[in-house]
């Protein structure tokens, strides 16, 4: 076991390594190192940032604001890009010529079972597995990205200071997403097996502490489930719900999604991934889950670098708990959502540092954000580490279908303060007036949030009743149309037939009239009556005739009524 571990970790410090190196060949400096500090910058050649590519499988690479005269090969995002892609091209690289190697010298090998063909199995795992790993957070970017600048919105990814650009490159988390029912029944267990392989596997970057939460979809309507306690051995097991877009009709609560949460603080002699998993297994068993819902595990495991190894520490983190919710769910092909109430929260997994955060203009730093978000949510700070902070800030901007959140939002990152109005937003690093400043900063009451999204839900409601009513006379008018069209087809196709009799019979007259000779005109005369008579027969098409005019001016003023409904019409107007 430990052979794959010291070569999973030599792969991944070489996976960084080559991070650095393309950013060394792209960013051409004069002085880069003195530039950098002037800037107040990191250097991507510092010894902490190799220790981070040696042992946290991670590194910081930083677009610091050069002084005139360095020269770059490429500009902005695009150095920054290639500089990600560097690390999955050289990864993937490497798994090839470590498999290639392995092949042949499987060929080579005349023993069967050796002591060598298992060392050099666990070499070709470590590199395949760093390979997949950089595929998905280099290639796919399922990495934390963190992007500097005065300019940034206020998201959990500005953690840069307002001084230049950085991006963060992470390896770690880890997770599970159970395409195939056959690996979800409960007397499957190659999921947990899995996943017990992924946390020993991740288990290098730290096995002080770890956790899993996932998901299940038991069908109930409104389903409820309480907190399990938590066991002895520093275990901690939560089932909660999350809101879901499935369900049926409006109004009433939606099936019940309920999330379930395992947390282990491990022993001196106890191994992590072992915990984790027979909790895991404990917990999901004591959910019921719906045979056609996919569930799917996401879990970290920890090495406390700025903190103790507590289990408030441990991921996943959460720092609201569930709230029943009025959410408009657009789960399905409706034009207009449908109203649920639905239990909501949020859970995450965080790898790296959450150092400032950007609140109407002005960067805060953690401890601020910590305490902020204490009025902000309501809630009291579930952890002192900076990754449950990034759990408060996910409440706040996950809004999506809720009017009272969306509310919160717009109050908190919408409203600037006095003090951030003149620019305030542009100055460089955090100072301890902003701190001040933020601390005292009035929030409303979660109740004051919901009189005022209610009157927002009032107005979308009405104007939902507006398009549901212009779809109607939208299906009603097709219907007429449709009709009148058939009658006019009708009335014309009658007239026309009645006209071709009349014409036909006429010349049959004339014809028999004209070879008889006598009484030409006396026959022509009676011809003129018969078709004088069929004149008075063709009476009928003029009455259809008529009759479908009537319905073509009536189609006419359903279409100007229409217009006069459509509200493109009116911006063609003289002004409305």
């Amino acid at each position: 076991m430990i052979v794959p571990v010291l070569w999973y970790a030599a792969f991944g410090a070489l996976h960084e390594t080559a991070h650095l190196l393309a950013a060394s060949a792209l960013i051409c400096a004069r002085d880069l190192r003195s530039s950098s500090s002037q800037r107040g910058g990191s250097d991507i050649f510092s010894a902490r940032n190799y220790i981070r590519a040696a042992l946290a499988r991670h590194v910081l690479v930083r677009e610091e604001a050069y002084e005139e005269g360095a020269g770059f090969v490429c500009e902005g995002d695009a150095r920054l890009r290639l500089v990600r892609h560097a690390g999955w091209v050289a990864s993937v690289g490497l798994a090839v010529l470590v498999v290639t190697w392995y092949l042949l010298c499987k060929k080579k090998e005349t023993r069967r079972h050796s002591s060598s063909q298992w060392w050099r199995q666990g070499v070709e795992i470590a590199a395949v597995v760093t390979a997949l790993e950089a595929l998905a957070t280099d290639l796919l970017q399922t990495q934390v990205a963190i992007f500097g600048g005065a300019s940034s919105s206020s998201s959990f990814s500005n953690t840069a200071p307002p001084s230049g650009g950085a991006v963060w490159l992470f390896c770690g988390n880890f997770g599970i997403i159970l395409v195939n029912l056959a690996w979800a029944t409960r007397d499957s267990r190659e999921a947990l097996t899995v996943l017990e392989k992924m946390i020993e596997v991740t288990m290098m970057r730290g096995a002080q502490s770890g956790g899993v939460v996932s998901y299940n979809d038991d069908g109930d309507e409104d389903a409820m489930c309480s907190s399990a306690g938590g066991g002895a051995g520093g275990v901690h097991m939560g089932v909660h719900h999350q809101h879901t877009g499935r369900g049926g009709g409006g109004g009433g609560g939606g099936r019940g999604l309920k999330s379930v949460r395992v947390r282990v603080v491990n022993g001196k002699r106890t191994d992590l991934s072992k915990l984790v998993r027979n909790k895991l297994q404990r917990a999901m068993s004591s959910v019921r889950r719906s045979p056609a819902f996919r569930p799917f595990f996401a879990g970290h495991t920890r090495f406390a670098t700025s903190s103790k190894s507590t289990m408030d520490g441990t991921h996943p983190h959460r720092w609201s708990p569930a709230r029943v919710l009025p959410v408009y769910d657009r789960y399905g092909f409706a034009p207009i959502p449908a109203k649920r109430s639905m239990r909501v929260e949020n859970f995450i997994c965080h790898n790296g540092d959450f150092e400032f955060f950007q609140i109407g203009g002005e960067w805060y730093d953690t401890s601020a954000v910590q305490r902020w978000l204490e009025k902000a949510t309501g809630v009291d700070m579930p952890s002192v580490v900076d990754s449950a902070a990034i759990a408060g800030v996910v409440d706040l901007i996950r809004t999506q279908g809720s009017w009272d959140l969306s509310v919160r939002y717009a109050f908190l990152f919408g409203v600037r303060s006095a003090s951030s109005r003149g620019g305030a937003g542009s100055q460089e690093g955090v100072s301890a007036a902003n701190v001040v400043k933020l601390e005292d900063r009035n929030v409303p009451a979660w109740e004051d949030y919901v009189r005022v999204a209610a009157a927002f839900d009032d107005a979308f409601l009405a104007e939902a009743e507006k398009i549901k009513a212009f779809e109607a006379y939208g299906r009603g008018s097709a219907g007429l149309e449709n009709n009148v069209m058939a009658e006019e087809n009708k009335a014309q196709m009658g007239a026309e037939a009645t006209t071709s009799q009349s014409d036909t019979g006429w010349r049959l007259r004339r014809g028999s009239l004209q070879r008889n000779g006598d009484g030409a005109e006396a026959g022509a005369g009676a011809g003129g009556g018969s078709v004088g008579g069929v004149g008075s027969d063709g009476g009928e098409p003029e009455s259809i005739t008529a009759r479908g005019n009537s319905l073509t001016g009536m189609r006419n003023v359903w279409g100007s009524l229409m217009t006069l409904m459509d509200p493109s019409a009116h911006g063609s107007g003289e002004g409305s």
